[in-house]
């Protein structure tokens, strides 16, 4: 299944209540967030490569979403072994499909720990990647999540062993809000809320919604569509009725294409603002030549990156694989790398408390996809600058403004 056959983000529908049971589930045997184990203790053994444990989605549903950073992160594991490994040890990384089934993913997980794994990587949905968190967190082993953006996926809802290399959904539309109002001048906005991926999309809306009113926005309408919606006649008319300076759309393919088409045949010609999971130029081909789009994203996957070692990243990824990344959500797999090995190499240990510490410390930390900041209570990045990618005749560029939020969201919002 490729990309273009779903949504480029169901691996942020972040769906609360599964996470709470599990978590509660994991809690009667002593999981999410319990500290009986101190941390692994193989750390110290310079004789044997490192064991890296992927307990992630090589088939099923979630399979287009995890495999991209998987094989970025393998290519990562790859440039690090030809310059010596970390701490002089050399990584073996050890992948196994959970079949995008929660019920598998304890199982996998939980064998490659007894494996001897060092490291943990599970998926980028917040209910496949639960199962595995919480057992590599009842061990006390780190695990990073390949991309989920929930704040939840961390010390607030697993445990202090659990990271993720991503940005908080809320960010994306502090981003826009403030891009908006401070960059562009605008000041009228038409939101559209896509309830289809209600978790995702309703955190980004929540996220520009609390920083535009901050800012003094004023929003003159408002809709929650669905991506069963086909015809969006009545929100049409009230986008001409309202006369808004810009539309703010918290949505995605496959329904946000359908709408800005129709939006843009009526002749609205207003820009369109948009989240991050736009990125991808495969659905582009339902709106020819459409311009005056624009979202924000962790890097650009077209070549024109301002961070030279994205370009080179999506060179050597393109070369390998024998196709670009379909997002730029592939970075994320890269960027987990440049984490752990920082950490690791500061603690001089896989040792998952040393390891903890360093990356609690972590204060605008160089990777792949921007500054990252990590706290005892913040396990995904709050405030890391965002490139702001545009999409005229037809092609996604970068726009060449990069922004960093004035005023971070919290963990709620």
């Amino acid at each position: 299944m490729s990309v273009s056959d779903r949504t480029p983000l169901r691996s942020h529908a972040i769906r609360n209540v599964c996470l709470v049971l599990i978590c509660l589930a994991a809690l009667a045997t002593g999981g999410c967030g319990g500290d009986d184990d101190s941390g692994s203790s193989s750390g110290n053994d310079k004789n044997k490569p490192i064991l890296i444990g992927a307990a992630v989605a090589l088939t099923g549903d979630e399979a287009p979403f995890d495999e991209p950073p998987m094989q970025a992160f393998q290519q990562a594991a790859d440039e690090v072994n030809a310059n010596g490994g970390i701490n002089g040890r050399k990584l073996d990384v050890v992948v196994r499909d959970m079949k995008s089934d929660p019920s598998l993913a304890s199982r996998v997980t939980i064998d490659l720990i007894n494996k001897g794994a060092e490291l943990v990587l599970t998926p980028c949905d917040p209910d496949l990647g639960a199962p595995g968190a919480i057992a590599a967190q009842q061990k006390g082993i780190i695990s990073f999540s390949l991309c989920e953006a929930s704040a939840r996926f961390g010390p607030q809802g697993i445990g202090k062993y659990v990271y993720t290399p991503s940005h908080i959904t809320y960010l994306e539309g502090y981003v826009m809000a403030e891009w908006a109002k401070m960059k562009r001048n605008l000041s009228r906005a038409f939101v559209i809320e896509d309830k289809t991926f209600a978790g995702y999309d309703g955190e980004v809306c929540k996220g520009f919604r609390n920083r535009w009113d901050d800012l003094g926005g004023e929003t003159v309408g408002s809709d929650t569509l669905s991506a069963d919606d086909k015809s969006i006649a009545s929100t049409v008319t009230r986008i001409k009725d309202s006369n808004p300076d810009f539309v703010y759309m918290c949505s995605q393919p496959p329904g946000s294409p359908g709408w800005i088409r129709q939006i843009r045949a009526a002749g609205l010609d207003m820009p369109i603002l948009m989240a991050t999971a736009t990125d991808g130029s495969y659905w582009l081909k339902a709106v020819p030549d459409l311009s005056d789009v624009f979202y924000p994203s962790m890097g650009s996957i077209y070549g024109d990156d301002p961070n030279p070692r994205v370009n080179e990243f999506v060179e050597a990824f393109t070369k390998k694989q024998g196709h670009p990344p379909q997002t730029a959500y592939a970075l994320f797999g890269a960027a987990v790398m440049d984490l752990w090995k920082k950490a690791v190499e500061e603690a001089g240990t896989t040792d998952a408390e040393p390891v903890r510490k360093a990356l609690d410390s972590f204060k605008d930390v160089d990777t792949l996809v921007g500054a990252t900041t990590y706290t005892d209570t913040a396990h995904i990045a709050l405030d890391r600058p965002m490139l702001i990618m545009e999409v005229q005749d037809g092609k996604i560029r970068f726009s060449g403004e990069t922004w960093k939020v004035k005023k971070p969201p919290t963990l709620t919002g």
